[in-house]
């Protein structure tokens, strides 16, 4: 049979290319990409590469690989957008191959399995959405597959040690990329090898022998950082880093606290758009049918999913690191099999090509509408739409025209690689979003940008109630912004600062709410941001009533 070879499942690393050059033109988004670059820059700007900080405080609630990596970048190519924004799609494509290889060693001589498993997992649409985003979960899912091939490549008895290094390294990563809750991906499955894995019961006690020394070796990585950490940086973050952000945060979290059942009604809008198409449900009972990779594959998830069902706090990007073993299971049932049914599975390959066909063609056509004034929904959709920068919709039939290209393979892969890029292709038009009015409360370069103006000019900035750290990197500030949390802390800045001002985040726009007129005012998210004098705040009970009930908590991720 001829070699699969990983050349074949290049193709497919062209779209996270495509997807990157479509964000090139947006800002990273408030709150949380923003918060993950305040904590990277003031870790640069400081020097200090120990201790993660964040506004002048140290910052427990994540470790620091990924703002290692920010801060390596940085220290390479200078400080710019640039990287932080080819670091996540540089992680989404190393992950794909991981996947390539490890349906490789899970099926070893099935043609295709690789190719399907990079196509599935790229071609999801929750994976092609957070695949343009500074957030952690990408990383963990890198580095739980590095741990997961050195598991795979264990069962060979003539492989040595060197599977088990690779299980070491990814262990040690993975706690070092969010915490220990990533062994939750990794220790379950190794734990059952023996029911997955017939090398695993040959070797008996001798398995589980190596997985400890794994193991105890991945913890030693991951506390070479951990005790010095906790020793330079005090009591506080020892407490919060070691107990806060685990056990605690495990049964009781102090954010995105939800119900165990949480997660199942997602189910279907994360795994779109395979899990509406049938010959990916066809092809996953097929492989189940069969012996070997199915068990690894369901070893894997289960148990992870489990747990992630029982901790209180949830998120839907915390389940991203489980996506890969679906899609293996796809992977290895549409690799062997050529069922596909030309009166129901065609109409689905169609209806999305068909769906942004039309909204590309929608977008050229309210170019030319006429706008009014009478706020229909047609008119908004038309100002929406005449936002986009016109490379968004070039790169949308770019990838039309990628995946209707003629394809020497079977109809199914052609259908699964048209399906992925049409999910693909919804990403881009989501990341266009964030240039439209709405999209760019998110972003906050212009308050950024007069907030570092102001304290170059001496003034000092101090913001009302917990601040995430929005301006800090894309203003590349230098100096913290202090916190004001009630009215005597704001009458003492008045009095220390004269001439300072507070930025306040609220609910209504303060120029049409009938509180004065700010220094500045802004949109940001579903709210507003203002600049006012501490007099003006600390002299109106009833601003300061409004200002409260936006405030936000004191606890963030």
């Amino acid at each position: 049979m001829k070699r699969d070879l990983p050349w074949s499942a290049m193709p497919w690393l062209v779209l996270p290319l495509v997807a990157f050059v479509a964000v090139v033109f947006r800002q990273p988004l408030a709150i949380d990409e923003t918060r993950y670059l305040a904590v990277a820059w003031d870790m640069f700007r400081e020097g200090q590469w120990l201790v993660p900080h964040l506004n002048g405080e140290t910052y427990a609630h994540k470790p620091p690989l990924l703002f290692w990596l920010l801060m390596i970048g940085w220290k390479v190519l200078g400080v710019g957008d640039a990287w932080t924004r080819i670091l996540p799609v540089l992680l989404s494509g190393l992950s794909l191959l991981l996947v390539y290889r490890l349906a490789g060693r899970l099926w070893p001589g099935v043609e295709g399995v690789g190719r399907f498993a990079a196509v599935i997992v790229g071609g999801t649409l929750w994976w092609a959405a957070f695949q343009n985003l500074v957030m952690f979960d990408l990383l963990l899912t890198c580095c739980v597959l590095v741990s997961l091939n050195g598991l795979a490549d264990a069962q060979d008895p003539q492989a040595g040690w060197r599977p088990w290094a690779w299980v070491s390294a990814g262990i040690g990563l993975s706690i070092l990329a969010k915490g220990p809750v990533a062994l939750l991906h990794i220790l379950p499955l190794a734990l059952a090898a023996p029911w997955w894995s017939e090398a695993a019961r040959r070797q008996g006690g001798g398995w589980y022998l190596r997985l400890l020394g794994a193991v105890a070796v991945g913890l030693a990585i991951a506390l070479a950082w951990v005790i010095p950490a906790v020793l330079v940086g005090g009591d506080a973050y020892a407490h919060n880093l070691l107990w806060d952000q685990t056990a605690h945060r495990v049964t009781t979290s102090f954010a995105h606290q939800r119900p165990w059942w949480w997660y199942l009604p997602l189910l279907p809008a994360l795994g779109l758009p395979w899990f509406i198409w049938p010959p990916a449900w066809r092809a996953a009972r097929e492989a189940l049918a069969m012996p070997g990779g199915a068990r690894f594959c369901l070893a894997w998830a289960v148990p992870a999913f489990l747990a992630f069902c029982a901790v209180s706090g949830k998120q839907p990007h915390y389940l991203l690191p489980l996506l890969p073993a679906p899609a293996l299971l796809v992977a290895r049932g549409l690799a062997t099999s050529q069922r596909m049914s030309y009166r129901r599975d065609r109409l689905l390959v169609v209806m999305p090509a068909a769906l942004l066909a039309a909204v590309a063609s929608l977008e050229l056509a309210l170019n030319y509408w006429p706008m009014g004034t009478g706020g229909t929904v047609l008119e908004e959709w038309a100002h929406w739409f005449a936002e986009i920068h016109p490379g968004w919709i070039a790169a949308l039939w770019a990838l039309i025209g990628w995946a209707a290209l003629p394809f020497r393979r079977s109809l199914i892969e052609g259908a699964a690689r048209l399906q992925a890029a049409m999910m693909v292709s919804l990403a881009i038009v989501a990341a266009a979003g964030t240039a439209t009015p709405a999209g760019r409360a998110y972003a906050v370069a212009g308050m950024a940008a007069e907030v570092a103006a102001l304290q170059q000019a001496g003034r000092s900035i101090a913001y009302w109630g917990q601040y995430h750290g929005q301006l800090q990197y894309v203003g590349r500030l230098r100096q913290p912004l202090r916190e004001l949390w009630d009215a005597g802390e704001l009458q003492a800045f008045a009095r220390e600062q004269p001439e300072g001002l507070v930025l306040v985040d609220s609910r209504e726009n303060p120029l049409t709410a009938g509180v004065g007129v700010p220094f500045m005012v802004v949109p940001y998210r579903t709210g507003f941001w203002s600049l006012w004098t501490p007099a003006r705040l600390a002299e109106s009970p009833e601003l300061l009533n409004r200002i409260a009930a936006r405030r936000p908590h004191r606890s963030i991720e």
